[in-house]
């Protein structure tokens, strides 16, 4: 005779069969029966439509974003125009099965984000800028970055433009995060290593492109940052405009690597005439080893080297026929002359 616990376990067991057979077996039956004597087989882009709906899900049960930025801030938001655009781009691309159509489904993805919360898309994107540029880049602020572009619809096409794709995208991300950092010295330390420059040099080429952004002509913003007579100052709601300014041009956006190109002719300018460090008098032995990165045991041979090689990046000559600015002759004359000095005063005290 069946017991009561075998009875029950037989009835959970069934229980359990109906369940699932009602819920996985019979729809993917009926969904082959339909297909099969219907015809009716559903399109790819109600399929990537699908999946989409899924995508938002998923981020809406994510504990992702934080304050203002948070997914549950932003999904009840309008759809921007950018993101709008993007939307309809895909909705078309999908009707007339386009070639661009998953590189599309990409972008409205990223775009998605914004309305529902940070993604895995934000973070491979914010890994690969963070791998370009040698510092890290977080989740946060590549999100921070592409709202405020967003909110300024940089990245809405002109009428009849083809839709930017994420691989430009991502570029010009990198460009407003690069100049963001450089222009308002949020990582310092970081950028001076990856520059390969003292953090005093980054401060000057600073003053120079944020005073030349500001409508400053470049050779009179050198030689105030040059001799130290200015601070760079700027209001709040300038911000933006500056930022904008200088990666965005008449004919797109600047890449990195072009942004970095206009530092670099500014930042050799300062290398080679910003002021050495002092003599106290003609016998000042202390001074003259600090000039050339030097202390008591760097041995006479070496520091000659390096006079050499100091002598002939900053001798006026040379300096002149690179056009420097008539006004930038007499600094270059006086730190040609320190260097004369100083390499003097360690030839007297090495002999």
């Amino acid at each position: 005779m069946t017991s009561t616990r075998e009875l029950l376990f037989r009835l959970l067991m069934i229980s359990v069969g109906v369940w699932f057979l009602g819920r996985f077996i019979l729809p993917m039956l009926w969904n082959l029966f339909s297909e099969y004597f219907t015809g009716n087989k559903r399109s790819q882009s109600a399929k990537d439509i699908d999946m989409l709906i899924e995508n938002k899900k998923q981020m809406m049960r994510a504990t992702i974003g934080t304050g203002a930025n948070s997914a549950v801030t932003q999904n009840t938001k309008k759809s921007s125009p950018t993101h709008q655009f993007y939307k309809d781009a895909f909705l078309e691309a999908s009707k007339n099965k386009a070639k661009n159509l998953e590189a599309l489904k990409t972008v409205l993805t990223l775009w998605d984000s914004l309305e529902w919360g940070a993604s895995d898309l934000i973070t491979k994107i914010s890994q690969k800028i963070s791998q370009s540029m040698g510092t890290r880049i977080e989740s946060q602020e590549l999100f921070d970055m592409i709202r405020f572009c967003d909110k300024r619809d940089l990245f809405l096409p002109p009428v009849g433009s083809e839709p930017l794709l994420i691989e430009q995208i991502t570029s010009v991300l990198e460009s407003f995060l690069f100049a963001d950092i450089f222009l308002f010295g949020a990582k310092d330390q970081e950028l001076a290593r990856i520059l390969k420059i003292t953090t005093a040099q980054m401060e000057k080429v600073r003053l120079t492109v944020g005073s030349m952004l500001q409508g400053r002509d470049l050779d009179k913003a050198k030689l105030s940052a040059l001799q130290g007579n200015d601070q760079w100052s700027y209001a709040p709601q300038e911000k933006e405009i500056i930022l904008i300014k200088w990666v965005k041009n008449k004919k797109g956006f600047k890449t990195k690597a072009e942004l970095l190109l206009e530092l670099q002719s500014i930042l050799e300018f300062f290398k080679t005439l910003m002021p050495l460090p002092e003599l106290k008098n003609s016998k000042d032995y202390e001074g003259a080893l600090v000039i050339f990165e030097a202390d008591q045991n760097t041995p006479l041979e070496v520091i000659k080297k390096r006079y050499k090689k100091l002598a002939v990046e900053r001798h006026p000559d040379k300096l002149i026929s690179k056009g420097i600015p008539s006004e930038f002759e007499k600094i270059a004359t006086e730190n040609f002359a320190q260097i004369q000095l100083a390499y003097n005063i360690i030839q007297q005290n090495k002999k």
